[in-house]
This record gives C-alpha cells, sequence and structure tokens, in this order.
C-alpha cells in the first residue's frame, strides 16, 4: 500500500499532466495565427496504418493565416484532408489543389471570438472536472490507510494539503483561461 506522501507526490504529477493537457489544447483552439501544431498531431489512415500528419507530410506556414501541408506521398492528399475535416475541436476548412493542402484561417469576426471564448471555457471546465476527479481518488486512497492504522489527524492533514495542491491547480486553469480568451479579444 502507499504511503500518504507518495499519494500526494503521484496526485500533484497527475494534475501537473492534466494542466499541461489542458494548456496544449485551449492554445490550439484559441490560435488565430496559423501554426503547425493545430494539425500535427491528426491522425489518418497511412496503408493501414495509423499515422500522424507530421509523419507524413511537412507543414509550414505561409503568411499569418495559412498552413500548407505538402505529403510525401501525393496519394495521401484525400486523406489528410479528411482527417482534418473529421478531426475534432477544429473548425478548420482544408483546400486540397492536387499538389498541397491549404488551410486558411477564417479572420476573427466578434461572433468567432465569442466562438472560442467559449470553446475555451469549456476546455477550461472539463480541466477542472477531471482535477476534480483526480481529488476524489486520491482522497479514497488517503481514507484506505486508515485501515493500515493511519492517525485521523494525519489524514486530516493530508487531505487539507491535497486541497491545497488542488486549488492551486484550478486557479492555474482559470489563469490560463482568462489568459487566452484575453488574446482572443485583443486579435
Amino acid at each position: 500500500m502507499q504511503t500518504i506522501q507518495e499519494i500526494l507526490t503521484q496526485t500533484i504529477q497527475q494534475l501537473e499532466k492534466i494542466y499541461e493537457a489542458a494548456k496544449v489544447l485551449m492554445s490550439k483552439v484559441s490560435t488565430h495565427k496559423a501554426n503547425p501544431s493545430m494539425v500535427k498531431d491528426i491522425i489518418l489512415d497511412y496503408h493501414g496504418v495509423n499515422s500522424r500528419i507530421e509523419e507524413v507530410a511537412s507543414i509550414s506556414v505561409e503568411g499569418t493565416h495559412t498552413l500548407k501541408i505538402d505529403p510525401w506521398d501525393k496519394n495521401l492528399l484525400q486523406n489528410i484532408q479528411v482527417a482534418i475535416v473529421k478531426a475534432k475541436n477544429t473548425d478548420l476548412n482544408p483546400q486540397n489543389t492536387g499538389d498541397v493542402i491549404r488551410i486558411t484561417l477564417p479572420l476573427l469576426t466578434g461572433e468567432r471570438r465569442v466562438q472560442l471564448a467559449k470553446k475555451i471555457q469549456t476546455e477550461a471546465e472539463n480541466t477542472k472536472i477531471k482535477i476534480r476527479q483526480e481529488r476524489q481518488k486520491s482522497n479514497k486512497h488517503i481514507e484506505e490507510l486508515k485501515i493500515q492504522g493511519t492517525s485521523e489527524d494525519e489524514i486530516k492533514r493530508s487531505k487539507s494539503e491535497l486541497q491545497k495542491h488542488i486549488e492551486k491547480y484550478i486557479k492555474k486553469v482559470d489563469e490560463l483561461q482568462d489568459e487566452i480568451i484575453k488574446q482572443v479579444s485583443k486579435l
């Protein structure tokens, strides 16, 4: 069975992973400037093998609002285009020129800014839910230590320490959300 310190350490590591994943996801949602990270991890079928776009094509930026995807195998153009259209959390409209795929990001209108802000808020809320689930899991593990004879005071102290970490990460998510929404509103 784990010790309280091991549970807390493991929980903090998990909270950091959850936060970092949210940071990446929210930055992809909010980015108005073309950035290869918007599409590089999208999965497509490449001769029966699931591959990421960055593994089968070069991705570059043309100007500030256009991505160019140049597959090494031109037969993949259709597969790449379909994969981008089907990908979650992207509102991208790829154009197949027969040689490359270009994705032009639309200009941000007031309506689009509101949509992006809502997406960011949704991702932030989903992240906070994951953080709270991690707290429940850790509290359960801490409670199980009563059986091993851990004192009630030690359990309360540990839960209190855990709660401080949970609050810290929820605050970090709120700050990230506010920062990205502020960036979107300035574009």
